[in-house]
């Protein structure tokens, strides 16, 4: 269900014309989360960002990201000629060196969520498709028993979902295309 091969979609996407205040926008934003019949999950999220402009270099260059308890699959640039240059890893935040306006920032991770108590199989989960930066394609989804209920609440607007079979799961997702980015607030 998830993006196969994010160096193709990379290939085929860079140089989006979506407009970015902050100099990045987000090629792929996919958050998958698994629920397991026992009551844990295990979620799944890939961002890919793309430097557009001189200030993005700034936005990006340190990632925060708590690499405690997740497994870190992919932190990297992926330059122009489609070269990779591995981010450095420091437990709190990823840094990507000698960042250059076109180069593609692709995180790819993975973690589990094993609750306990009585309500171990409860759980919340909330996805935004609208942020500070453009983002060319949202994807939030979510992998369950069939027979599993649950409720979906919006704010600000819905997003239509669609809901297919894959083996002995059902899969239901949330996609969102070319969504512009949230207007820069003013500061007071």
């Amino acid at each position: 269900v998830r993006t196969q091969d994010v160096y193709k979609y990379i290939i085929d996407n860079r140089n989006s014309k979506l407009k970015s205040d902050y100099g990045v926008t987000i090629l792929l934003d996919e958050y998958i989360a698994s629920v397991l019949p026992e009551g844990g999950r295990k979620y799944r999220i890939t961002m890919v960002y793309e430097i557009t402009a001189e200030n993005g270099i700034e936005e990006l260059k340190e990632y925060n990201l708590d690499t405690y308890g997740i497994t870190l699959l992919k932190s990297e640039i992926v330059k122009a000629d489609s070269s990779i240059v591995p981010a450095e890893n420091g437990g709190n935040q990823l840094v990507f060196t000698n960042l250059q306006k076109g180069d593609v920032i692709y995180i790819d991770y993975e973690f589990y969520e094993n609750p306990t108590g009585r309500f171990y199989k409860d759980f919340n989960l909330s996805y935004g498709f609208n942020g500070s930066y453009p983002t060319l394609k949202g994807v939030f989804g979510i992998i369950s028993q069939p027979d599993l209920q649950y409720n979906v609440d919006y704010s600000n607007g819905t997003v239509s979902s669609t809901t297919k079979k894959i083996g002995n799961k059902k899969y239901q997702s949330w996609t969102r295309n070319n969504i512009e980015a949230m207007p820069l607030m003013d500061s007071y």
